[in-house]
C-alpha cells in the first residue's frame, strides 16, 4: 500500500512538472491549451520560481510587474520566455520530473512482477518528455576529470544516446533493460 501511495503521490509531481514545462516550452496544438496560460493566470510555477531566484533584481522587478501586476500581454510573455530559457527553467523543472519519475518508478521495487506492475511502469515511460519535448538528461564523454559534456539531439543520422532507467528479471528471459533513447 505504501509502495503505490509513494508512486501516485510522486508520479503526480513528475506530471505536474512536464505540464508546468510545457506552459512555456510547448505547442498549444499538443498541450489543448494556450501556450503561457499559466503566466496569463498569474501561477507561479517552478520554471518561473527558477528564473526568479537566478535573476537580476532588474529581471525580478520585471517578474513582480507582470505576476502581481497582473502585466501578462503578448509582449510580456515573450520576455518571460526569455528568462526562463536564459536561466533553465524549462530544462530544469523537466530533470526534475524526470527525478520523481524514477522515484515513483522506485516506489514500485517491493511490488512482485506482474502485468499490473509493468502497466503502472509504461505510465512512467508515457509520462515523461521525450527528447522533442525537452532536454535530455546530461550525458559525458569520458570519467573523472576529463569527462566532457555531450549535447543529445533528436537526429537519426547520429550515434545512440540512450540511458537504462530500469532493469527487471524476467524468469524466461533473463535480465531486461529498459531504457530510452535520446539520440540515434
Amino acid at each position: 500500500r505504501n509502495a503505490l501511495k509513494s508512486y501516485g503521490m510522486t508520479l503526480a509531481l513528475a506530471f505536474q512538472l512536464v505540464a508546468d514545462a510545457l506552459d512555456y516550452g510547448g505547442k498549444a496544438a499538443d498541450l489543448g491549451k494556450n501556450t503561457g496560460d499559466d503566466f496569463r493566470e498569474g501561477k507561479i510555477t517552478l520554471p518561473v520560481i527558477l528564473a526568479w531566484r537566478r535573476g537580476t533584481a532588474e529581471d525580478r522587478a520585471f517578474w513582480r510587474e507582470a505576476i502581481e501586476g497582473g502585466k501578462s500581454d503578448d509582449a510580456n510573455l515573450d520576455h518571460a520566455l526569455g528568462l526562463i530559457t536564459r536561466y533553465g527553467g524549462l530544462t530544469d523543472t523537466i530533470a526534475r520530473a524526470q527525478h520523481y519519475g524514477m522515484i515513483a518508478r522506485d516506489a514500485l521495487a517491493p511490488l512482485p512482477a506482474t502485468p499490473w506492475k509493468n502497466a503502472l511502469l509504461d505510465v512512467i515511460v508515457r509520462l515523461l518528455p521525450d527528447p522533442t519535448e525537452a532536454n535530455p538528461p546530461a550525458f559525458l564523454r569520458g570519467e573523472g576529470a576529463d569527462a566532457q559534456p555531450v549535447q543529445a539531439r533528436p537526429d537519426p543520422s547520429l550515434h545512440v544516446l540512450a540511458h537504462v532507467f530500469k532493469v527487471a528479471v524476467d524468469p524466461f528471459v533473463g535480465k531486461l533493460g529498459i531504457f530510452r533513447v535520446h539520440q540515434g
